[in-house]
């Protein structure tokens, strides 16, 4: 009701292709929705497919905040380049910056809430994946699930501490095998499942061994159908 907006992770490049999705498709994206101003980003993890996009967005579009994971938690020097540049590029242009360090919560006018987690330490090194924050959004009645790029141990370890259960499972790691664990779909039990993918592309994603642990709940997917919209009422009601 108050327009805000906020942003997770924001597209970018890849280890096989230098075409910045969040510069050529999501800004322009955005401009088309009409948002001149972003109350809110949160980088997931540091990886340049999740993460670069985040830089193109900032330099865009008025921005008051951004919520990342610490500078520590980057595995690779990719990844720590990535960081100190998206840091860099918030104080040049006005956006505060925060390092989610442990579970945090945001709320927002309209009453929308962000519940951000911390993955324990022993998880995280385990594999970068797994730095990947958790963010639970919740609307009311309503309550959507995005989960990085984060592993079948990472999801197993976060059902034992979070309230994961949700409507909507933004599925991760874009439906790799080694993600979205039948521990994991049982404790979130979504009805719709989300798979963010690029048509034809080089990993197979999603795998069908994900699609198989899926198939109880609507699963909507970006190679086949494009953009996916979720309108949703603080009574639980989506469209």
């Amino acid at each position: 009701p108050y327009k805000e907006t906020v942003i997770i992770d924001a597209g970018g490049s890849s280890e096989f292709s230098e075409y910045n999705t969040g510069k050529e498709l999501f800004v322009p994206y955005l401009y088309a929705m009409g948002i001149n101003h972003i109350e809110a980003i949160v980088v997931s993890h540091y990886h340049k497919d999740h993460a670069e996009g985040v830089i193109n967005v900032m330099q865009s579009i008025r921005t008051d905040s951004i919520f990342m994971p610490p500078v520590t938690d980057a595995d690779s020097e990719s990844m720590k380049e990535l960081a100190k540049e998206i840091k860099n590029t918030a104080l040049r242009n006005g956006t505060k910056v925060r390092y989610i360090t442990e579970n945090t919560q945001i709320s927002f006018k309209d009453g929308l809430t962000l519940e951000i987690y911390r993955q324990p330490e022993w998880i995280r090194k385990y594999d970068e994946n797994n730095t990947s924050l958790p963010v639970m959004v919740r609307y009311g009645k309503f309550s959507a699930l995005f989960m990085g790029d984060m592993t079948g141990m990472g999801e197993s370890e976060f059902v034992k501490y979070a309230d994961a259960d949700a409507d909507v499972l933004k599925v991760s790691h874009h439906g790799s095998r080694d993600s979205t664990c039948q521990e994991f779909i049982d404790e979130v039990s979504p009805q719709i499942s989300v798979i963010s993918c690029s048509e034809d592309n080089l990993y197979g994603h999603p795998h069908t061994e994900t699609l198989d642990r899926l198939r109880n709940t609507s699963v909507l997917r970006t190679d086949l159908m494009g953009d996916i919209r979720i309108s949703a009422r603080k009574s639980g009601k989506y469209e």
